[in-house]
């Protein structure tokens, strides 16, 4: 029979709860010593009084007695001492749950003994005043517990609860299962306070309790509770096992438990892709699973809750052998199978299912430990794909269907990462769907439409995820979701160089949610594409914007930033120095990437000026900052440039020579051989360049990098008067050149050599093919234009000279 959960103060306490560690008074203690050595003292004087004669063995009785009385008080001090002191016990929010709550490798759970958790070891895990202790020893009750809970006062209500589950002293099973859902109840209370490692015991307890619905329920909390302190995988791996056994008290549960149960594993997985994608895991707003109160069973008396507690013992009877598996052919399509079994190995009852379904199952990965994991289910009348996928998320493992046949891949073996990762993404886009199609009318699917999205992009799938996200702003234009949906569709479109369509959705985010807590992230995006867009003067307008609302140190710092970016490509080099200027001083430190390539944008700008040794301080001042490899080498060569604008060439050439080559790759060490050659030709050595592009271009074996050397190497053989070996070189490296820059430099060195051997019809027709593929690199078309000029002047054709000399002809008036 049922023992009743009542007061049991005033009778004799279980020996288990003998020694209930409540800190004693000082005044009691030094009580109980004084009369303990007063005790000793007299036993010690009567055995030691002097008698005019004694035996031998009165001697060794009298020592003996001094002996245990000795020891008795050494030990009740030892024992007082040590149960009067508090124990300290914390934890770290994101420490917590780390005990061994997942089954070994062998299947079987690593429990530690629960009958070994008396009321000592109880209430020294927890901080409770002693005389709070006995006003709650004189009213336990359920209802007591239950309203501490609710009040959040938890150590109170673990208390309560303990002495509840102590009272229940009967062996049958309603009376363990009743036992182990007040230590679930235990366990929910400690996860608020910092006893992390006897809740970690008490929730492994009811994970194997008899009870169905005990075992659901811990998993049940533990999916949020793992969830909370981003343990993903472990969250959901807990939401489908109590998927795997809420049909059996779903009736007394709300319709939504399953819906939620399956929202947080699907969140879970999302949050882990984002997490091993390096993307914030934080999803946006305050609609999420962390949001949302778990659940509690329905209570209204002991009859009721034990009764309760054995939902689904009966018919789970029926699988106590072996695992029941029916097809019923009569019920409609996704209702037609039921699985029972309890703690029946993973691939014995997959493989027995997979038969009966006539489902094609193969493994993933040639081992998993998790085969032999045992499994309890409870899954009546659901469809056959459902079944597999909770058997095998239940332990952990994700299947996986294509159509034809389904693949079991274990997440904690893998070859492979990246084909890791993208079964992990596939898998919660296949979660999300499925649940906008299992629970239709549930008021998270703009949630469900807003991770699509974000897994799309995570798949580079752009126009999938710009069709969910427009799912989103269309069906559910009020929900808190659809700016943070806007502004990840700027981004994507940014990515795909739309950027008149990202600017047209960043735009329209900042009409119609002003007040949105994304409104200034938007606005920075904004600037900042419409930057990449070209469009220097209005992205210069969104950073001002930006750089007077102060939103904080970090917004005015990329708002500087882009000023300076935005004035550089402006040709506006003063005002570029000024904002770069402001902001380096902002960059909080050498550790920050952003210093290094504001500290060269800067030098640029100081060079556009003809400032050298300014530029020359800047690009020392990035060298001293992170920089990658590239980085660094672009930073020595502009510094080498700066350094031959004030013809500080030994300078130059010095720094040039003690950059270590071995680190570098083959580009950059070509680079700067061509910083080298050209010093040397500006001092009047191109027979040494020569010689050094020489002993490198013929070991290039890239084509285009090769024809690159060859430009200089023309340079030189010019500057030396070896026209015929500039121009035969030149003729041969032409066609491999990169089309662009390089190429318009060839036909200025062809026409060049033309000019200088006299060819002057030769060579006005290739500057006049130069200039009609429109030059963009100023230095370059003035260049052309001068060489024109000279060409013209030696034609006597004067007019065209002057046009030639003042940059006037373009496009509409070459000859």
């Amino acid at each position: 029979m049922t023992e009743k959960i009542e007061n049991n103060a005033g009778k004799p306490e279980p020996n288990g709860a003998a020694g209930v560690c409540q800190q004693e008074s000082l005044q009691g203690q030094r009580s109980i010593d004084d009369s303990l050595f007063k005790s000793t003292r007299q036993i010690i004087i009567a055995a030691a009084k002097p008698k005019k004669r004694y035996h031998f063995a009165q001697m060794a009785l009298a020592g003996m007695i001094v002996f245990l009385a000795g020891f008795v008080f050494i030990q009740l001090k030892k024992h007082n001492s040590d149960t009067a002191r508090p124990v300290q016990v914390s934890a770290q929010p994101d420490q917590r749950l780390r005990t061994p709550l997942m089954p070994a490798n062998n299947g079987s759970f690593q429990q530690e003994a629960m009958d070994s958790l008396d009321a000592t070891q109880i209430l020294t895990s927890i901080s409770i005043d002693p005389q709070d202790a006995k006003i709650l020893d004189k009213a336990v009750s359920l209802q007591r517990a239950q309203f501490l809970y609710q009040r959040e006062d938890y150590e109170k209500a673990y208390y309560v609860y303990d002495k509840l589950r102590v009272n229940v002293t009967g062996k049958g099973l309603k009376q363990q299962c009743l036992r182990d859902w007040l230590g679930l109840q235990m366990a929910l209370a400690l996860q608020k306070t910092d006893d992390q490692t006897l809740m970690g015991q008490l929730f492994t307890e009811a994970l194997q309790s008899r009870s169905l619905v005990v075992r659901a329920m811990a998993s049940y909390h533990l999916a949020f509770i793992q969830n909370r302190h981003q343990q993903f995988f472990e969250s959901r791996n807990r939401a489908y096992q109590a998927l795997a056994l809420l049909k059996s008290f779903e009736k007394q549960m709300p319709a939504t438990m399953e819906a939620d149960c399956y929202f947080i594993a699907a969140e879970s997985l999302t949050r882990q892709v984002l997490k091993m994608n390096d993307l914030n895991d934080t999803l946006p707003r305050a609609s999420w699973s962390d949001s949302m109160e778990p659940y509690s069973l329905p209570i209204s008396d002991q009859a009721q809750l034990s009764e309760l507690l054995m939902a689904g013992m009966e018919k789970m009877d029926d699988a106590a052998l072996m695992p029941k598996v029916d097809f019923f052919p009569n019920r409609k399509v996704g209702a037609q199978w039921s699985v029972l079994c309890r703690d029946v190995p993973l691939e014995q009852l997959f493989w027995g299912f997979a038969s009966e379904a006539d489902l094609g199952v193969s493994w993933g990965s040639e081992y998993s430990n998790q085969r032999t994991r045992p499994i309890t289910v409870f899954l009546p009348f659901v469809d056959r794909l459902y079944l597999a996928e909770v058997i095998s998320a239940n332990a952990g493992l994700i299947w996986q269907y294509d159509g034809q046949k389904g693949v079991i891949y274990d997440p904690a073996s893998y070859r492979d990462f990246s084909d890791f990762q993208q079964v992990l993404v596939k898998e919660a886009i296949s979660m999300w769907q499925r649940f906008l199609l299992r629970y239709r009318n549930d008021p998270r699917m703009p949630n469900a439409q807003f991770c699509l999205g974000r897994l799309y992009a995570i798949m580079d799938e752009a126009p999938m995820a710009l069709g969910s996200y427009k799912l989103l702003t269309t069906r559910f234009e009020g929900h808190d979701l659809v700016p943070y949906a806007l502004l990840d569709v700027g981004a994507i479109k940014t990515r795909m160089k739309d950027y008149a369509g990202a600017r047209a959705d960043l735009n329209e985010l900042l009409i119609r949610y002003p007040d949105c807590m994304v409104a200034d992230e938007a606005l920075l995006n904004l600037a900042e594409t419409t930057r990449i867009s070209g469009l220097y003067q209005e992205a210069a307008r969104f950073y001002e914007q930006i750089f007077r609302l102060n939103i904080n140190d970090e917004s005015r710092r990329t708002a500087l930033l882009g000023l300076g970016q935005c004035a550089f490509e402006s040709a506006d080099h003063q005002a570029a120095v000024k904002w770069f200027s402001q902001a380096i001083q902002t960059i909080p430190g050498k550790s920050d990437d952003r210093l290094g390539p504001a500290y060269l944008m800067a030098g640029r700008s100081f060079i556009e000026l003809k400032q050298y040794e300014k530029a020359a301080a800047a690009f020392r001042m990035a060298l001293g900052s992170l920089l990658d490899r590239h980085e660094y080498v672009q930073v020595v060569l502009e510094l080498v440039q700066a350094e031959c604008g004030q013809e500080n060439y030994l300078q130059a050439l010095t720094i040039l020579e003690n950059i270590p080559e071995e680190n570098l790759n083959q580009e950059d060490s070509c680079w700067i051989l061509v910083a080298k050659t050209k010093i040397y030709r500006a001092i009047d050595l191109p027979e040494t360049a020569i010689t050094l592009l020489r002993q490198r271009v013929e070991f290039i074996a890239d084509a285009s990098l090769r024809a690159k050397l060859v430009l200089e190497l023309v340079e030189c053989y010019v500057l030396n008067d070896d026209l015929r070996v500039a121009q035969k070189e030149l003729n041969e490296a032409i066609y491999d050149l990169p089309f662009g820059y390089d190429t318009q430099r060839g036909g200025y060195l062809l026409a060049k050599i033309a000019y200088q051997q006299g060819r002057y019809d030769k060579a006005q027709t290739l500057c006049l093919g130069t200039l009609r593929t429109q030059i963009e690199d100023e230095s370059l078309r003035t260049e052309v234009s001068e060489l024109l000029g000279k060409i013209y002047m030696k034609q006597a054709d004067y007019d065209n000279a002057a046009l030639a000399f003042a940059g006037a002809l373009d496009q509409d008036t070459l000859p």
